[in-house]
């Protein structure tokens, strides 16, 4: 079965990982993924 998709809308790139806020976008992304295919 085909995962669904999701659009991730951020103020900051989450990568490269420098700071708390591109760590935590980074980590929910991450997580995110083994579910669904993101679209930055």
């Amino acid at each position: 079965m085909e995962k669904s998709k999701i659009l991730i809308l951020t103020p900051r790139f989450p990568y490269p990982v420098v700071g708390g806020d591109r760590l935590r976008i980074y980590r929910i992304c991450k997580e995110l993924s083994k579910y669904y295919t993101l679209d930055l």
